[in-house]
């Protein structure tokens, strides 16, 4: 078997060359007049058997060097184990080769891209052999055949190969291997049915796979495409702010750096957000992943693209030492009231809980504050709300209770003064649509008649955490005066977490509870403040200055980075409306025109929901409204194929095969290493030959 077999005839007409040209160059004898011939005939014998033998040794090694060289040339495959079928195989060949097209087949060992080095050996997989029918999985975050299943038409496999590129994105290893099974198993009776794989075979990626799925008689052929099991890399896990990002103040910034070797590494980052740039350096450990922070100034607001990346280091992995940046600068936060109760009535509970927000520090941080009718709520002025506070609201509909969940999964924050039975009524109907999302530590429920009048007292609160945490060593004192009437009972939740209860009456019904739920908080307050005292004491007002300020206003950043290739929905803060009036930009700056990167648009009760069935290459993706952006996100290279460490040959064999037929060959990506040096000697010998030549010459003195 050769590489080019072609050198092999060419080799060949070459090597009769020194023999034409010494039978055409030969001496001929030639008739001269002498009077006697005795004494020159025998010196001329003795000449001629001399030259004789030079001849043939120069014939000898001049036909050596040039076979020598045509058979270097046609790089003969002496000791390369030959796994795929040929064309003395059984007839009836079915054959799906699987390349590896995940970002971590970019990586570079030898200066040469795994993924370079697998395409040529895939495209040999699928050159022409009789009777044999093939296909082409490209593999990624989902698999991509070219054709539904094997065909004969290997020429369009092999123009598929040649368009192929690396994706930034995750291998999914199952999906491809199942649907591989599926290809196979379609093959007729008698059929030889093989699958070869080409990849890194990442450890992070390979080892869930599951050969179970494929045909019993399926010959399985694993190709690695190179041969160092641990490939040293750097790269950029996460960059997130720590928190809401506001005007007029600096944002601490965290970037996580992964060090995938196995030595330490000295790590400066750059993180550039609008016009500012700010350095971050740290000692990163071997086989470690490090945090490096800092606070950066906000470079003014509505939405900052920016990028973290890693200077001075020159890795296996370059495409993942930068990281796209979106994140919105919010205005000072935005409050509003969603009451039944009319705006500056006095004593009532709503006219309480404004004073008491006005009274604190968090007033003059606050943008504005709106009063919303419970009634009739005014669905854009919620939206545009950073804290949503609910007091006496009444019975809310189905609408309403919507639009809140939605608004609390985008990550503002509620909080509910619950009091009445329609409130407990509320709180239930606001958990169930949160879903998932939402592990409330209790469920709430009315007193009941005789328990109405009773008094009940603060007895246990959470120290550690705000907003108790603020009071200090005066805790004690000031929860003593405090008394309660009326408000709602309550009983644990299995499934809820005792960490969210922040304070505990003394019939042991929750007080306070601050749950996270999507991306903002729900806070409860169990409390009927007209009917307490608790709005007539002096810790009212810190109590809610705290919980706005430390719990809700902060809230938690909205998730602005998707792993490509991945599936993604963002609800936008658009009116529905509005939606034939959005525009979806990429991170060059013009339309999206690709419909599976693009996605679709649409309308929901709560807003407009861009839904993508798979986030696009690394960068940041806009979308526009009249020429500004109302919302942004940044795709990024999935983390897990930052570590390039291989999955040991013996774990397929032993653990990942489903008592399949395997074969593992490493370093398969070039040659191995046998017959590399087999061609080189070849060379090697044709280069000896030509200077025994020379040699030979020099000892006959010719």
């Amino acid at each position: 078997m050769f590489t080019h077999p072609w050198a092999i005839f060419i080799g060949i007409f070459a090597a009769g060359l020194p023999v034409l040209i010494h039978w055409l160059t030969r001496p001929r004898p030639v008739r001269l007049p002498v009077s006697t011939l005795r004494f020159i005939r025998g010196a001329v014998q003795q000449r001629r058997a001399k030259y004789r033998l030079r001849d043939i040794l120069v014939l000898l090694l001049r036909t050596a060097a040039i076979l020598l060289l045509a058979f270097a040339i046609a790089r003969p495959l002496m000791n390369q184990k030959v796994v795929a079928a040929t064309d003395e195989s059984p007839a009836n060949i079915v054959r799906v080769v699987l390349l590896d097209c995940s970002q971590s087949m970019a990586a570079r060992s030898g200066g040469i891209a795994h993924f370079e080095r697998a395409r040529p050996l895939a495209l040999d997989s699928v050159k022409f052999q009789n009777s044999m029918k093939a296909n082409l999985l490209l593999a990624a975050a989902s698999p991509s055949p070219v054709f539904a299943g094997p065909t004969t038409n290997l020429r369009a496999l092999r123009e598929a190969l040649q368009k192929s590129t690396v994706r930034p994105e995750q291998l999914r290893v199952q999906p491809a291997l199942n649907l591989a099974g599926e290809m196979l198993s379609q093959s007729g009776a008698g059929a030889k049915i093989e699958l070869i794989i080409y990849s890194d075979f990442q450890r992070a990626n390979w080892t869930s796979a599951d050969f179970s799925v494929l045909p019993q008689e399926c010959d399985i052929q694993l190709n690695t495409v190179t041969s160092d099991k641990d490939v040293p890399n750097l790269a950029i896990l996460n960059v997130s702010p720590g928190g809401r990002v506001q005007t007029g103040q600096e944002t601490q910034f965290t970037v996580e750096v992964a060090n995938h070797s196995n030595t330490p590494r000295h790590t400066r980052v750059e993180l550039s957000l609008g016009s500012v740039v700010i350095p971050f350096e740290g000692h990163v450990p071997a086989r470690a992943k490090s945090t490096l922070g800092g606070r950066v100034p906000t470079p003014g607001s509505g939405w900052q693209i920016g990028e973290a990346k890693i200077v001075g280091q020159n890795d296996a992995l370059p495409n993942d030492d930068i990281r796209a940046i979106a994140t919105e600068v919010h205005p000072q936060p935005r409050v509003s009231y969603l009451t039944r109760e009319e705006r500056n009535k006095v004593a009532s509970s709503a006219y309480f809980l404004e004073r008491s927000v006005e009274a604190t520090g968090v007033a003059s941080t606050l943008q504005s504050s709106n009063w919303v009718d419970a009634a009739d709520p005014d669905v854009d002025l919620l939206r545009s709300s950073d804290v949503v506070l609910l007091v006496r609201p009444g019975r809310l509909s189905r609408q309403t209770i919507a639009v809140l969940a939605a608004m609390v999964q985008r990550g503002v924050s509620l909080l509910y003064v619950a009091s009445d039975p329609l409130d407990a009524s509320n709180l239930k109907d606001l958990a169930d649509a949160l879903g998932s999302t939402a592990r409330m530590p209790v469920e709430f429920a009315p007193l009941s008649s005789d328990r109405s009048g009773s008094r009940r007292f603060l007895t246990d609160v959470d120290r550690r955490h705000s907003p108790f945490s603020a009071f200090g060593d005066e805790l004690a004192a000031a929860l003593k005066s405090l008394q309660f009437e009326g408000g709602l009972i309550s009983r644990p939740l299995p499934d809820g977490l005792k960490e969210d209860i922040r304070g505990t009456l003394s019939d042991q019904s929750a007080f306070l509870t601050i749950t996270s739920t999507g991306r903002g908080k729900l806070a409860v307050l169990n409390v009927d403040l007209e009917r307490s005292n608790l709005a007539r004491t002096p810790i009212l007002v810190p109590l809610i200055g705290e919980l706005i300020s430390e719990e809700l206003a902060s809230g938690q950043q909205i998730k602005q980075t998707f792993s490509c290739g991945e599936p993604f929905t963002l609800t936008l803060s658009v009116g529905e409306e509005r939606i034939e009036d959005l525009q979806l930009i990429g991170p060059d700056g013009s339309e999206i025109s690709d419909p599976e990167i693009r996605g679709k648009l649409n309308a929901t009760p709560t807003g407009i929901a861009w839904e993508v069935p798979k986030a696009g290459p690394p960068g940041v993706y806009q979308v526009l409204l009249e020429k500004k952006t109302v919302a942004a996100i940044a795709t990024s290279i999935p983390a897990v194929e930052s570590d390039l460490r291989m999955i040991p040959g013996n774990v397929f064999k032993e653990r990942l095969s489903g008592g399949r037929q395997l074969t593992y060959q490493a370093g398969s990506s070039l040659t191995n290493e046998e017959q590399d040096t087999f061609w080189v000697w070849l060379a090697a010998g044709s280069l000896f030959c030509m200077m025994g030549e020379l040699f030979t010459l020099k000892i006959f003195r010719t």
